[in-house]
């Protein structure tokens, strides 16, 4: 039997350094299913979560100015089995899921999804602007300013939805997208 606060230690050190399980860092004598075991309960019961619910907002107050220019980005997570979000995407020729990030200027997550990989990446950000973010939503409303995208969000619905939530949406023009060009001259570049 090992203490709890052991066990912890090395399921962060596991969780922050993306460490297969397998992998025993310590000099304690802790059998991998052990942590693993202690892994899924302290997601189960939503601790990791909460932790970093809180810590993300204890460090956000400090500096708020961080929440001005905040990103969105997907990326894909190759998946063969055991998950309800697995599809397979045309685009990558494999079977996965998509997990949707949005994060400060610092890359700080305040956001996440999870979906199927054939969704498009701005119909995934689309639905994940309604739900809650990790963080406080008045603090986050507050100071948010711009939303950093690129072209893959190049999308008019997108873009409105950003603009009715106070965003300023920066998003890289796609080229596929020819009704919708943004031509900027050089007088003009960001």
């Amino acid at each position: 039997i090992y203490k709890a606060n052991v066990i912890i230690k090395e399921v962060i050190l596991h969780i922050k350094y993306a460490l297969p399980w397998r992998v025993i860092c310590s000099s304690y004598d802790i059998s991998h299913s052990a942590l693993h075991k202690t892994y899924l309960k302290l997601l189960k019961f939503k601790v990791i979560k909460n932790t970093y619910k809180k810590l993300i907002n204890l460090y956000l107050v400090n500096d708020p100015k961080e929440l001005c220019i905040q990103s969105a980005d997907v990326t894909v997570i190759a998946n063969k089995y055991g998950s309800d979000y697995v599809k397979y995407n045309g685009h990558k020729k494999k079977k996965c899921t998509k997990a949707s990030i949005i994060s400060t200027k610092k890359g700080k997550a305040l956001g996440l999804k999870l979906d199927i990989g054939s969704k498009h990446d701005s119909k995934i950000l689309f639905t994940q602007l309604d739900e809650e973010l990790f963080i406080n939503e008045s603090l986050n409303n507050e100071h948010k300013k711009y939303m950093l995208c690129d072209s893959a969000y190049d999308n008019p619905l997108l873009r409105n939805k950003l603009s009715n939530l106070n965003y300023i949406p920066i998003i890289d023009s796609n080229k596929r997208n020819g009704k919708n060009k943004i031509i900027m001259s050089n007088d003009h570049k960001l």
